[in-house]
């Protein structure tokens, strides 16, 4: 049954508007940092060039951005999560852009491969998890994690937990504590419109629009101190 809609953000949207302070250190402990994408897609307007963003119905304006999947290259990644957040397939890697590796904040972790969530360390079998799933690390014992997958929403402007979804344990090597995030430059390499809404993940219309380089599109805490890091590289590109 699809429960009704209100004003929530997952706990990955949460942790996306917290990604602000790279850093190269990561728990031995939990899985390798795990993979992620961005894609700043531009085309050249009538002035100068566009950046492409789109507005998420609860989390924002944001950059067209997800997970590597499984023995999937980074570069595939990025191509497909723009499709998949933008429906543009008329795309092509302009440049690679650089990689920052960074801790989750506020004890996020993501699932860095399918596992079965048990209701006690060695227990009973829960529910089986996916791969790139973001959750909440409450406690640590020996070698398993008992996590929280949450969701948000916002009360008098601040974030508040809306709801559990699940929880249980894990093993705390199937997690990942930190991200390695990859920045693509992608360029339009034929038509589309200046504005339109696109059914992305199954469940929210995106509206997707163009932002000239020299104005601020609004993005959300963390998406737009990566902007800020590449802009000259974009703007290296205009014709």
């Amino acid at each position: 049954m699809r429960r009704p809609q209100r004003s929530i953000i997952p706990l990955v949207d949460y942790l996306l508007m917290n990604e602000i302070v790279p850093s190269e250190s990561h728990e031995e402990r939990y899985a390798a940092p795990f993979a992620k994408v961005t894609a700043f897609v531009t085309r050249l307007g009538e002035h100068e060039r566009e950046l492409l963003v789109f507005r998420h119905p609860s989390a924002g304006v944001q950059l067209p951005a997800g997970s590597v999947e499984i023995a999937e290259a980074p570069d595939t990644a990025v191509l497909r999560e723009v499709t998949e957040e933008t429906g543009l397939t008329n795309v092509v890697i302009a440049a690679r852009l650089g990689a920052r590796a960074y801790p989750l904040p506020d004890a996020g972790r993501i699932l860095a491969r399918p596992a079965v969530l048990l209701f006690a360390p060695d227990g009973a079998e829960n529910t089986t998890l996916r791969c790139g799933l973001t959750l909440h690390e409450t406690r640590r014992t020996g070698i398993h994690s008992h996590v929280e997958f949450r969701e948000y929403e916002l009360q008098d402007g601040k974030l508040k937990i809306a709801a559990i979804l699940a929880s249980g344990w894990l093993a705390s090597i199937d997690l990942s504590a930190s991200v390695e995030r990859h920045f693509y430059h992608i360029e339009l390499t034929g038509p589309a419109p200046d504005k339109w809404t696109w059914f992305a993940e199954g469940e929210h219309n995106f509206q997707c629009y163009w932002v000239p380089l020299s104005e601020d599109p609004g993005l959300v805490s963390g998406q737009d101190q990566w902007l800020n890091g590449y802009i000259d590289q974009l703007r290296a590109h205009e014709e």
